[in-house]
């Protein structure tokens, strides 16, 4: 199968929303294709319907009214023929399923989370439309796309009644460190990995920059003369993800959640003392941020029923850490180059180091070699430990277990990552604490776990001979990088 050059970006994606067009299935079925904006897909979505002779129609009127009108207008011309109005949303989607009566065809509705009509309405129209008498007469292939949140501020696409009833549920996400580097055609590992800590994984974001950084220490320009400038389309482009995928309800709410997350507030009670809320009070507006696809929601693999909230887009986690707190400095036309230097801990606390941690464990969970965590399956993740008369837990940016042993989860391995400095036998001998601590709590087998050492700049003379001694393994950032690996 030929790939459309419209779509070369989302190869894997194509081929899986290809066969769900192509099934043969002899009814009409339901797939959803959901993600944060820019992602690609209403490319993709409106590429397959041009390829196939499909329906597509993306939703311009946010009004219930207006989409009834617009949509009507689009069946007629799509049929060629003359269409009674749609009075409401179960008629229009009957006829939209109706639509493939004669033969298998797409069917696209695309942005429907804007319409501003009732969640459950939106829910069990598209349901009873599919699984009615309608939709076993037809060979439709209905595909809902678009934000994952609706436009009363409820997830509509990640709903689970509606993935219940999906025969493809494609989210589309940015893609990880490899997969950019090989579309920004970058073959330097530091300065792939430099870019990525800023830009992420979204491929548009690759036709708005003219010009790469030269080296790690090209980031200050480089990020000066795109993502900081006034009037670039990176300069907006989070603010924007953020009134997109939220709603134009509690915005400023949001923005203070997501801010507290990217400076360390992971954990739900710590993130509630922040904002001022009730961990109760802050459900809702996660659980939206998480469907959206702005957080994620990682399970702390140390602390049994722990969970902690990271800013899952790299741009996003930009913005936040290093241009919110002075946005009014930088649209005043404040030297930027001074601003650059006055925040490079703050970058390199909340920006490089948690996206190379981030980075780490998409290697160990991807790309390590087979067996270099041991036989059979294995989780990655990371965690927190609590250590006897220190308030803060101690953090394991990479921590991988394996199959429970006499009831408990086998510690396999921890690692430690850093980027901008290099790492130390100090770095193993925290490991080894953090080891110590897990065998003390109990919650975990820990027999012998493998240390593992990430470094974005070298290692010292010490620690290659204690990796040399069989003590610990050395992963640097062409190792992050190579195929070999």
């Amino acid at each position: 199968m030929r790939i459309p050059a419209a779509v070369d970006a989302r190869e894997d994606e194509w081929r899986e929303l290809f066969a769900f067009a192509t099934s043969g299935e002899p009814r009409a079925t339901l797939g959803l294709v959901s993600g944060r904006v820019r992602m690609g897909k209403s490319t993709l979505l409106r590429t397959l319907a041009e390829t196939t002779g499909g329906f597509y129609h993306r939703v311009t009127a946010v009004d219930y009214d207006g989409f009834l009108a617009d949509l009507t207008e689009a069946v007629r011309a799509h049929t060629g023929a003359g269409h009674p109005a749609f009075t409401d949303l179960g008629q229009a989607v009957e006829a939209l399923v109706a639509l493939g009566a004669e033969r298998e065809i797409p069917v696209v509705l695309d942005d429907l989370a804007q319409v501003n009509a009732p969640h459950d309405w939106l829910l069990t129209s598209i349901v009873k439309a599919v699984d009615g008498p309608g939709g076993r007469s037809s060979r439709a292939r209905l595909l809902l796309g678009g934000s994952a949140v609706s436009a009363d501020g409820r997830p509509l696409l990640r709903d689970r009644s509606l993935r219940e009833h999906a025969a493809l549920d494609l989210r589309l996400t940015g893609h990880d460190h490899r997969r950019m580097a090989k579309w920004w055609g970058i073959e330097d590992p530091a300065i792939a990995f430099s870019v990525y800590a800023v830009l992420g994984g979204t491929p548009v974001h690759r036709d708005w920059v003219d010009e790469l950084p030269s080296g790690p220490g090209d980031m200050g320009p480089f990020t000066r003369r795109t993502v900081l400038r006034k009037g670039h389309p990176l300069f907006d482009a989070a603010r924007r993800s953020l009134r997109h995928e939220t709603g134009p309800f509690d915005l400023g709410f949001y923005r203070s959640i997501s801010f507290n997350v990217a400076f360390g507030a992971t954990r739900l009670d710590l993130l509630a003392k922040c904002v001022n809320r009730r961990p109760v009070d802050l459900r809702k507006h996660l659980s939206i941020l998480t469907a959206s696809g702005l957080l994620d929601r990682d399970r702390d693999l140390l602390s049994p029923g722990a969970v902690h909230y990271r800013i899952a887009d790299q741009l996003f986690n930009f913005f936040m850490g290093m241009m919110r707190v002075d946005m009014g400095r930088i649209q005043r036309g404040y030297i930027l180059e001074y601003l650059w230097r006055y925040r490079a801990v703050r970058y390199s606390d909340f920006i490089v180091n948690p996206q190379f941690a981030q980075v780490c464990r998409t290697w160990a969970k991807n790309y390590a070699p087979e067996g270099f965590f041991g036989g059979g399956r294995v989780w990655v993740g990371h965690g927190t430990v609590d250590e006897p008369g220190i308030d803060v837990p101690r953090r394991a940016p990479v921590v991988v277990l394996g199959e429970p042993v006499d009831g408990r989860p086998e510690l396999r391995a921890l690692g430690a990552c850093r980027w901008d400095g290099p790492m130390d036998v100090a770095d193993l001998a925290e490991l080894r604490r953090t080891a110590a601590l897990v065998r003390d709590a109990g919650t975990h087998h820990v027999g012998a776990p493998a240390f593992h050492c990430f470094g974005g700049s070298g290692f010292t003379p010490a620690l290659r001979t204690a990796a040399d001694r069989g003590e610990v393994t050395l992963v640097d950032t062409a190792a992050l990088y190579s195929e070999r690996t």
